[in-house]
């Protein structure tokens, strides 16, 4: 994650092999129109009631005697000795010859009478209603996530125990800070929790961004605030393998909701591998007159090289780096700012022998740098990577910069001086305690999930971690 203050970059700038583009204006190319759900009404047409003439009798004993052959219900029945008999049964009850209760209507005692009739229109108006209900009540699910994938979510909502998480922080217009995280559920919908501070809760504030493959890295990115207004990337990988985004323009809650958009396919020049993680960050150029901002994305290829693309005006430019990965490593991403006109950015991944090493865009120089043969720790297989930048001097230049994994023991944290340049030895977190998989943010807030709980912690100063609770999946 990158801070979110104080980055100063140089006019013009060249990646080895990446070309950034001057985009003051440009607006993403993947915003597609709204899906829309439509469903038909049908109502079932109404019975109708045929009116009968009846005679009222002052002296019940002046009624004539009514079998079920001449009793006006029962004429449109035809005359099948068990039907005729089940009907007589019903409502010719009778007592001395004389009908029981006295006054009759339409040949059927009064009470009798008045029961069907309830019974009949209350029918009516169940036939009426469940299907308007229904439909309103779908109109208005629709309205809420029509953008996302038109994926129904599962009920109830679970979040997968082996789910990644993705996490981003940001002030919004009132300065009020916002925070999101992103997991992935039991029937392989990726949501999105928000933190309300007006409410002081975490809440689902989207139940359906889109389907993707179980087990999916998840990585999210938000863009701002030079390009106002806020943009949100998520990205995941599908079932087919290929890597897929959403994105959400309007990221501030409306209604306690978000909507997300799905982007087009992303083609880079080498398919990911099949268990590759993601991992993003946006480029800020903040006080740079000319300088670009993009969007930055890496992932593992099927050749287990590490690809990095940034996005420009001309679409997705990829690169593939010098680097040597165990696959299926995880991958952190950052930008480090090396004062008012320079910054690095910084890869981490683990290699074979499960050390964690990080490979360098030095931006004084131009060149990426591998420290590979001077590596920063010994981590656990397998493990979730995730980093974080803490602070700045002012002249720009970042303090710390945060690097944990997960371990058995707990959660490994490495910490990077700005001012020696130099990592220091890494310790464990009993606090951040032992999680399946990690996520931060730029507000140094770090997110863990632990037996099918979200835990969120945060930093008060360099290895003194709080917790600050549970994050809302449902």
């Amino acid at each position: 994650m990158v801070n979110p203050n104080g980055y100063h970059f140089s006019n013009t700038e060249y990646y080895s092999t990446l070309q950034v583009v001057p985009q003051p204006q440009r607006t993403p190319a993947w915003i597609d129109g709204l899906f829309e759900e439509k469903e038909s009404l049908q109502v079932w047409p109404e019975s109708t009631l045929e009116p009968v003439k009846a005679r009222l009798f002052s002296d019940p004993s002046d009624a004539p005697e009514l079998s079920p052959y001449n009793s006006p219900l029962a004429s449109s029945i035809a005359p099948d000795a068990s039907l005729t008999r089940s009907f007589g049964t019903l409502i010719t009850e009778k007592k001395g010859g004389a009908w029981k209760g006295g006054r009759t209507i339409c040949g059927i005692p009064r009470k009798t009478f008045w029961i069907l009739l309830g019974v009949k229109l209350l029918m009516m108006a169940l036939v009426i209603a469940v299907p308007v209900g229904l439909f309103v009540r779908r109109g208005k699910h629709t309205s809420a996530h029509a953008n996302a994938s038109n994926v129904p979510p599962s009920s109830p909502i679970m979040i997968s125990n082996t789910s990644s998480l993705a996490s981003i922080a940001w002030n919004d217009t009132n300065g009020i800070m916002q925070y999101r995280v992103y997991w992935q559920g039991e029937d392989n919908i990726i949501r999105e929790s928000a933190w309300n501070a007006t409410a002081n809760l975490w809440q689902l504030s989207n139940s359906a961004i889109g389907i993707a493959k179980a087990n999916s890295p998840l990585a999210a990115v938000v863009s701002g605030p030079a390009v106002y207004p806020f943009q949100i990337h998520l990205g995941a990988i599908s079932a087919s393998d290929t890597i897929v985004f959403w994105l959400c323009t309007d990221p501030e809650l409306v209604d306690g909701e978000t909507n997300f958009t799905s982007g087009p396919f992303i083609d880079p020049t080498n398919a990911p591998a099949a268990h590759t993680a993601l991992a993003a960050t946006w480029d800020r150029a903040l006080d740079c007159n000319g300088c670009s901002e993009t969007l930055l994305l890496l992932y593992q290829d099927t050749a287990g090289q590490l690809a990095l693309g940034n996005l420009t005006v001309d679409g997705w430019l990829w690169s593939t780096l010098f680097a040597n990965p165990v696959p299926g490593t995880g991958l952190a991403l950052d930008v480090r700012s090396m004062g008012n006109v320079t910054r690095n950015i910084a890869i981490f991944y683990q290699l074979g022998n499960d050390y964690l090493t990080a490979t360098l865009f030095n931006g004084t120089t131009y060149q990426w740098e591998t420290r590979e043969s001077d590596p920063i720790g010994m981590i656990a297989a397998n493990a979730s990577i995730a980093s974080f930048n803490y602070g700045s001097t002012s002249v720009g230049v970042t303090l710390d910069e945060v690097v944990l994994s997960t371990g058995s023991n707990g959660t490994a944290v490495n910490i990077w001086d700005g001012q020696t340049q130099t990592f220091g030895t890494g310790e464990y977190s009993t606090v951040l305690g032992e999680s399946r998989s990690l996520a931060t943010n730029a507000d140094a807030h770090a997110y863990g999930l632990q037996h099918g709980t979200v835990k969120e912690f945060k930093i008060d100063n360099m290895l003194a971690w709080s917790v600050v609770g549970n994050v809302t999946t449902s």
